[in-house]
């Protein structure tokens, strides 16, 4: 996809009475992509935006896709979201493609996307799990093609390091900033060894995971 072509996408998660979470932490993250890309963007003008939109809603939790593209023009669709379901476990397999990890796609959410979302869809179609895990040219683990990692060992929460290429994310960056959660570079047997594997991003928050190996069956 031309550089030219593409656009900057944030993903929120609108609850009644609370409104947009992480609100401050998203704008913040496009501004920066937007600078990087070059893009022009009127912080006051996406916000105004999202409020219009948040008037319309009805009461249901809602996920809020926020489109700018290369012009600075800012579009917003929204969809209802299911009830939690706390019990759910996401399984996951390793990605038979690796990322490099100075590829600047995997530091921004952008429309180019394909080289993450393909992967995750054949390993849908062919072994019924619902997300891939990739790793970098050195072994190391990075992420999801849409959700966060994070391994929990001795009660602590450790995600991979933004050195090792992936999405600054916006559920990432608040446990960081909490102190629930600390950076570390990780590899496959990491996951092995995790008391408990999350996955997560702003709109799903923390859902346990578990790695499938070749050969077993999915869901």
């Amino acid at each position: 996809m031309p550089v030219d072509s593409i656009s900057l996408i944030e993903t929120l998660l609108w609850e009644p009475g609370a409104g947009y979470w992480l609100l401050e932490r998203h704008l913040v993250r496009l501004e920066c992509s937007a600078r990087y890309f070059g893009i022009p963007l009127a912080v006051s003008e996406v916000g105004h935006l999202l409020d219009t939109t948040a008037s319309g809603f009805d009461g249901n939790r809602m996920r809020v896709r926020l489109l700018l593209d290369q012009k600075g023009e800012a579009s917003v669709t929204a969809t209802a979201l299911p009830p939690v379901d706390a019990g759910r476990v996401f399984r996951f397999v390793i990605a038979e493609e690796r990322v490099d990890s100075g590829n600047v796609y995997l530091q921004h959410k952008t429309t180019h996307r394909d080289f993450l979302d393909a992967p995750r869809m054949r390993a849908v179609e062919r072994l019924g799990v619902d997300e891939v895990i990739f790793t970098n040219e050195r072994g190391e683990v990075t992420e999801g093609s849409y959700l966060t990692l994070f391994v929990e060992r001795d009660g602590a929460l450790l995600t991979p390091a933004l050195a090792s290429g992936l999405l600054p994310g916006t559920l990432r960056a608040e446990l960081l900033a909490e102190g629930r959660a600390r950076e570390a570079v990780l590899y496959p047997h990491d996951l092995d060894q995790a008391d408990t594997i999350w996955l997560g991003n702003s709109v799903r928050g923390l859902i346990r995971a578990e790695r499938q190996m070749p050969g077993q069956t999915g869901r």
